[in-house]
């Protein structure tokens, strides 16, 4: 990868290979706003240029600043990657042969459980859609504009004008730049106390994993990232890794659990991915046409 790169997969290519089942390093993405459906490339879909990409100000010997591009969210993640798609592999297989023979080891590695956990939690921040929907990045500029007058008053400096500040197109690009680096820095886990909060969640936290008998259909995984839901026990977030093995946190620190889950469990999971997610993969195009279908139900 670049150190500049900028095409970021908000899902990532590794994972959407698990739905390309025979066809070539494609699957199959529907678009919800017009339900067109078609086969898309894995190094194509579900990706956002700049997506974790921030940009910084540099000052320069003569008073002026740079505009800096960078993508240290980016590498973060690639980074996170490389692991993550080996343990994703290792328990995608497992699952199955759970499912098959049955039962599964008595303790998995202690490695494998924590980079899952892990991979919920950084997929759940990894998406615009995700990140839109808990008011990341907000880029209101009244509100950036409070905050600069704000620390203006404690540094003694004078501004010009609300209305004259937010009428200035520079100004306004150096406000979405501030926007797009909350992005970058919380898709990347790279705030301080998302650090801190991450190692006391994780402790607090097992692993479920749910697996689909071959007859009743497919997982679908959504631009959303993490299907999250309301259910009958409250809310519910899973990560399909495959389209018949999903993941996700239990409230057991340290406990695993295997199921099959019911065909409601996968027609629940489905129809939130699409009610969340503007667009869906699969690696069936009739399980893709079908669940467009149900959209606005």
């Amino acid at each position: 990868m670049s150190p500049l790169s900028d095409r970021h997969h908000e899902v990532p290519r590794w994972l959407l290979e698990h739905f390309t089942a025979g066809h070539r390093g494609r699957l199959w993405v529907g678009f919800k706003k017009d339900r067109r459906v078609q086969l898309i490339s894995t190094r194509n879909a579900f990706v956002r240029r700049g997506a974790n990409s921030r940009v910084d100000y540099v000052p320069q010997s003569d008073g002026s600043t740079t505009r800096v591009k960078s993508d240290a969210a980016e590498m973060i993640l690639a980074e996170f990657d490389r692991s993550a798609s080996v343990a994703a592999r290792e328990l995608i297989e497992i699952a199955r042969r759970w499912r098959e023979t049955g039962p599964i080891p008595a303790q998995l590695p202690p490695r494998l459980i924590a980079i899952c956990k892990r991979l919920l939690l950084v997929q759940a921040r990894r998406t615009r859609e995700a990140q839109d929907r808990i008011g990341i990045g907000n880029h209101d500029p009244l509100l950036i504009a409070d905050l600069l007058y704000a620390r203006a008053d404690e540094l003694r400096v004078t501004l010009p004008c609300r209305e004259e500040l937010i009428a200035d197109e520079a100004i306004l690009r150096v406000f979405d730049d501030i926007a797009q680096n909350n992005r970058a820095t919380f898709a990347g886990g790279q705030h301080p106390l998302d650090l801190h909060q991450d190692v006391r969640l994780l402790a607090q936290r097992g692993l479920r994993i749910a697996v689909l008998a071959p007859s009743i259909g497919d997982f679908v995984i959504g631009s959303h990232g993490i299907t999250t839901g309301r259910t009958i026990n409250g809310w519910d977030s899973w990560l399909p890794l495959a389209p018949d093995v999903a993941i996700s946190h239990s409230d057991s620190p340290g406990d695993v659990r295997i199921a099959l889950a019911p065909p409601r469990f996968l027609e629940w999971h489905n129809r939130t991915a699409l009610r969340s997610s503007e667009r869906v993969g699969g690696s069936c195009a009739r399980t893709i046409r079908e669940l467009l279908a149900t959209a606005g139900d």
